[in-house]
């Protein structure tokens, strides 16, 4: 029987935060995860959230993150304050796992 796996080649995991959206206040990503991170995984688990490095995402505004297909990778991660996420409807957790390769410097 085979197992799926995801494997990053070479990546190790850095840092994770856990975004709970369930008012109009758009969330940036956490010090650690902005600093120590090179390439993010995230997922919407409830709703769908927006997200935007441009703008302030809104419930209307901003790039759509689905529940379904689930995850979106975001490699070359700058380390930006800017990006930021907002719930669509209802109440949005987002989860946001961070990679780099050993021997990356940190912001």
């Amino acid at each position: 029987m085979s197992t799926d796996r995801i494997r990053f080649a070479g990546m190790i995991p850095v840092a994770h935060q856990r975004i709970y959206l369930a008012d109009s206040t758009a969330i940036s990503i956490d010090a650690t995860v902005r600093t120590l991170s090179r390439m993010l995984m995230i997922s919407a688990e409830t709703n769908p959230a927006r997200w935007s490095m441009s703008l302030t995402p809104t419930l209307t505004t901003g790039n759509l993150l689905r529940t379904d297909p689930g995850v979106f990778f975001f490699d070359g991660f700058n380390g930006t304050a800017n990006l930021k996420f907002q719930r669509q409807t209802g109440v949005s957790v987002v989860q946001i796992e961070g990679f780099r390769f050993p021997g990356d410097p940190t912001s």
